[in-house]
């Protein structure tokens, strides 16, 4: 789940610096370097690897899918006008 949000904050604020243990990087790199310190610590990709995908199919439909000329401005992943 923080994969998600860190995903999805780092590609709304793409000009903010994150400090990570030693390091200091732009927002959206910082699911990787957090996928890459989970590499090098020993546990398992497979949650980081999903939650960057998540939040890249979040951010995708919510922000890009919508500006796209041929889609007329349709927010798929919005509640329905009828709840």
């Amino acid at each position: 789940m923080i994969n998600i949000l860190t995903y999805i904050w780092g590609r709304k604020n793409p000009y903010n610096r994150v400090g990570i243990i030693f390091l200091n990087v732009p927002a959206p790199y910082l699911p990787w370097v957090m996928l890459a310190l989970s590499h090098f610590s020993g546990s398992s990709l497979t949650e980081n690897i999903m939650g960057i995908f998540v939040g890249h199919t979040y951010y995708y439909f919510t922000e890009v899918f919508p500006t796209m000329p041929i889609t007329h401005g349709i927010r798929p992943l919005d509640t329905p006008g009828f709840l």
